[in-house]
C-alpha cells in the first residue's frame, strides 16, 4: 500500500473536488479520482488525470470572457473578489 508524503498515512482510492486558483477566478472540478490519505486528507492524482485537468483548465482559460460588474462592487460588500466556476467532469 502506498503512503502519504505528508503524514505517512495510508492512501485509498477516492474522489475529490480539485480547486484551481487562477488570476481572476477559481475553478472547482468535482469528482476527480485520486488517491486520498485516510489520515490527513491530502490527495494525489495519477498522471493521466492531471493531464486531463490541465486540458480542462486550458480550454476554460481560452473560452473565458472578461466579466465586470456595473456598478462596481466594493470588496467589503462581496463574499469574494474572485469568480467561482464549478465544473463537473467524468474521468
Amino acid at each position: 500500500m502506498e503512503n502519504c508524503l505528508m503524514c505517512k498515512g495510508d492512501l485509498e482510492k477516492g474522489n475529490v473536488n480539485h480547486i484551481v486558483d487562477l488570476d481572476n477566478f477559481i475553478i472547482i472540478i468535482k469528482n476527480v479520482p485520486a488517491k486520498v490519505c485516510k489520515q490527513c486528507g491530502e490527495y494525489y492524482l495519477e498522471h493521466k488525470v492531471a493531464l486531463e485537468i490541465e486540458k480542462i483548465i486550458d480550454n476554460y482559460r481560452e473560452s473565458a470572457a472578461e466579466l465586470t460588474s456595473s456598478p462596481p462592487i466594493k470588496i467589503s460588500e462581496a463574499f469574494s473578489a474572485k469568480l467561482c466556476k464549478h465544473i463537473s467532469y467524468n474521468f
